[in-house]
């Protein structure tokens, strides 16, 4: 039977905190057939010293689409750790940091697998000397086929980064961004 995931619709806010996490997704796992919906949510993060709007970790077969996600703070945004046949289609992420000194990102990839992120907007407003709008990261030839097409990534204030893409992988490819 279907044995599938589905976050849909929902308003998320969080004021203040020091840690925050709007949505935490580990070891949530489909199939093409019956592929994990997450998608036209709303989140709006005002502030908080580590905050992660979507954590994904090791989930593998979803479809994240038409999500708008706003946010202040220190780190954070979205993340997606060995997460496979990920389509992350027409997203909006908004981020204004305080980091200085550390890392910032608004969208963080790290070792998927034949997954899709298209027609995206990411825009990372902030003083970090390494904010990045989008960072991609494959570290070995097993992360491979990973496809970033039509996307604006956008990296404002002091060294921003718009795109990174630290690509050890076969077959990844980017264009139009």
């Amino acid at each position: 039977g279907e044995n599938i995931v589905e976050i849909t619709d929902n308003e998320i806010n969080n004021n203040t905190g020091t840690y925050g996490y709007s949505a935490y997704f580990a070891y949530i796992v489909g199939d093409n057939a019956n592929r994990n919906i997450i998608a036209r949510n709303k989140i709006q993060i005002n502030s908080g010293t580590y905050f992660y709007n979507y954590l994904s970790y090791y989930c593998d077969f979803a479809d994240i689409f038409n999500n708008e996600v706003t946010a202040s703070g220190t780190y954070g945004s979205m993340y997606l750790y060995y997460s496979d046949e990920i389509n992350f289609f027409n997203n909006t992420v908004s981020l204004n940091t305080t980091a200085s000194t550390s890392p910032s990102y608004g969208v963080y990839y790290y070792n998927t697998n034949a997954s899709r992120f298209y027609n995206n907007t990411i825009n990372v407003i902030g003083t970090s000397p390494t904010a990045y709008g989008g960072y991609f990261y494959s570290s070995s030839s097993t992360y491979s086929d990973n496809e970033i097409r039509n996307n604006v990534f956008s990296s404002t204030g002091s060294d921003g980064i718009g795109l990174y893409w630290s690509n050890s992988g076969d077959n990844n490819t980017s264009d139009y961004n």
